[in-house]
């Protein structure tokens, strides 16, 4: 009983279609191609990857205040605020490599290049990714143990804490 209603409605829907067809090009209000950078990418794109990443980066600057986080705290071995600590550096990591692969042709995730609207805000918000990704990977394995760990520990939260400040010069866009 199911193939010929499935049959009956797929030839139906050939027949509407063909029907709604017209030999005449329709008029349309396309945008002329000018409008939009080359690649075609739009702000909402970007701003849509940013919101994602954004999500990520206020999750952890939550965890590591919720979990009473600090500088001294992951210098003192505090073993749930190395842990928080590892998981931010990798939400750093991820907010660089995304914003790099969408401006990277020959990558998957390549959208294109930011159309010049935003194109001072994605360079300010891709340096900010890039900084908290370098101080989170200049944080010794050990911390507690190093000499350096409470200035490591400091550059990255501020650098995870810039990174979200620049996700707020989005808000127009989200």
């Amino acid at each position: 009983m199911r193939k010929p209603l499935i049959t009956s409605l797929a030839v139906l829907t050939l027949l509407l279609s063909a029907c709604g067809a017209s030999s005449e090009p329709a008029e349309t209000d396309a945008q002329p191609v000018a409008d939009t950078e080359e690649s075609g990418a739009t702000a909402e794109q970007f701003a849509s990857l940013i919101s994602e990443e954004r999500r990520a980066v206020d999750e952890w600057l939550e965890d590591w205040d919720d979990n009473t986080c600090s500088t001294l705290s992951v210098a003192d071995g505090d073993p749930l605020c190395e842990v928080s600590l590892t998981s931010g550096s990798l939400v750093a990591d991820t907010a660089k490599i995304v914003m790099e692969g969408a401006t990277k042709e020959g990558v998957p995730a390549y959208i294109g290049q930011p159309p010049e609207e935003i194109a001072s805000i994605w360079q300010e918000t891709f340096d900010a990714a890039t900084a908290a990704s370098e101080a989170g990977e200049a944080i010794p394995d050990d911390c507690s143990t190093s000499d350096d760990c409470v200035g490591k520990v400091m550059d990255f939260t501020m650098a995870m804490d810039d990174l979200q400040g620049k996700y707020d010069a989005w808000a127009p866009y989200l």
